[in-house]
């Protein structure tokens, strides 16, 4: 018999991102509902993120379809489905 653990996420579970910086270890959480791209530099070393400033954008066109997702309304008509996000196991590290 073999089981296996697989955890599940809906796009309603993700509220926030983390961002550590590599340099200083400070590590910024901002939430999806009011992500800004903003973030040219970090709060506390001010160590550049200009190099990164596209993966940045990326992250936030991510949290504004989450936040649409989010929003749509439970019942529409049509097909029923229900999206979840599958997450890497401790075995899969």
């Amino acid at each position: 018999m073999t089981k296996e653990l697989k955890t599940t996420i809906e796009p309603s579970d993700i509220t926030a991102v983390e961002i550590t910086c590599t340099h200083c270890g400070t590590v910024i959480s901002q939430q999806i509902s009011v992500w800004q791209n903003n973030m040219a530099q970090c709060p506390s070393c001010n160590t550049s993120w200009m190099p990164h400033r596209q993966f940045l954008i990326y992250i936030g066109d991510i949290a504004a379809r989450l936040r649409h997702l989010t929003s749509l309304p439970k019942e529409n008509p049509g097909p029923s489905i229900s999206i979840r996000f599958a997450i890497r196991s401790e075995d899969e590290l």
